[in-house]
């Protein structure tokens, strides 16, 4: 069975496939920072300098961007998945990696902070080739959360 997985420039009509079915793990994380969901990938969004959609057989599959001003220090980067993500995890990986390397001519690095819960993202962003840094609290409630940062 051939998988069709493409990437468009995202679109604010994608964020509501992606916000009802947000895999469980991201939907968590969102509450771990104290942010409801729905809100947080729209401020994602919305606050992006770029951002993308990953289709997987032309179904919005996964949504992310950089936030952070244009030609600054630093850049912000987003992920939001759904489930589908896993039917093609190391496709997904691939494409992760080269818009990576795309942000990263634009920024000279890429911080975030992951849920230290959120074992699969930080094994995903490893994977891209971002570093993980020890635990420490965060957000609304000082839940755990792992620096992530990549450099040229």
């Amino acid at each position: 069975m051939t998988i069709e997985i493409g990437i468009i420039d995202a679109e604010l009509n994608h964020l509501t496939p992606i916000w009802m079915n947000m895999a469980k793990d991201d939907w968590r994380e969102c509450l771990d920072l104290g942010v409801r969901p729905r809100d947080g990938l729209r401020r994602s969004f919305l606050n992006s300098v770029w951002a993308k959609t990953l289709l997987i057989d032309g179904r919005v599959a996964a949504i992310w961007g950089v936030c952070g001003a244009l030609l600054g220090p630093r850049g912000v980067p987003w992920l939001i998945t759904t489930p589908a993500v896993r039917r093609a995890p190391i496709a997904c990986i691939k494409l992760a990696r080269a818009e990576m390397r795309r942000a990263l001519d634009v920024y000279p690095s890429l911080v975030n902070f992951v849920s230290a819960r959120h074992v699969r993202a930080l094994r995903t962003m490893e994977a891209i080739g971002f570093s993980v840094g020890p635990e420490r609290p965060m957000g609304k409630y000082g839940n755990p959360f792992c620096k992530i940062e990549m450099t040229r």
